[in-house]
């Protein structure tokens, strides 16, 4: 009933906080390696796109990408590296919306029966019965969570494309040097990576 779905929401929203800040560093990360230009999580931003949770993507961007280095590139990124604000926005808006069903479920009286102390208009009091059991606020609110993790993972699965691309990244092909990407590391492991992109095509 109502307390099950206020807990789940509750224990949600406290994950939810933790991941996305989790999120911006990895993002931030990403970013920094890829060299992409600052310009697209610039400051002016918060203000043209209008949108407290918007604004608090791109601060939270921004804190972690304080004295990134320079040599970045001097044309736009990829869709994957600019929309990333747009993503963890709504990533804040699932998240304020998990808060704040959570503040209400929590404090909210959903007994049925529920008693009603006295008044003057009942001065026994009143026990009456109620829909209360019933929690409209939480299921959104996890689905909203569930759908922006499920879009932070595409999204981190195509910055893992672009940044193990050397044509497009610039870093050496598949993060690796000094050896065949299909050649043993020494240790046993033999072609793990092509290995890897099967088992994650499969």
């Amino acid at each position: 009933g109502s307390p099950c779905a206020a807990a789940l929401v509750a224990d949600a929203a406290l994950a939810a906080r933790r991941r996305i800040d989790l999120v911006h560093k990895v993002f931030a990360l990403s970013i920094e390696a890829f060299r992409a230009p600052l310009e697209h999580y610039d400051a002016a931003l918060d203000g043209l796109w209008g949108d407290e949770h918007e604004a608090a993507a791109l601060q939270g961007l921004r804190e972690y990408l304080t004295g990134a280095g320079d040599g970045r590139r001097n044309y736009q990124a990829p869709v994957s590296y600019r929309i990333v604000p747009r993503v963890l926005g709504q990533a804040h808006r699932a998240l304020s919306g998990a808060e704040r069903a959570a503040t209400v479920s929590l404090a909210s009286i959903s007994d049925n029966p529920v008693y009603v102390p006295p008044d003057e208009a009942y001065p026994l009091g009143r026990c009456i019965s109620t829909g209360g059991y019933h929690n409209a606020m939480a299921t959104p609110a996890l689905d909203d969570l569930a759908a922006i993790w499920a879009d932070v993972c595409l999204l981190c699965d195509r910055h893992a494309s672009k940044l193990l691309n050397g044509k497009v990244s610039l870093l050496p092909d598949l993060l690796m040097t000094d050896r065949h990407w299909a050649d043993s590391d020494g240790h046993g492991n033999v072609g793990y990576v092509p290995m890897a992109i099967t088992g994650y095509l499969e």
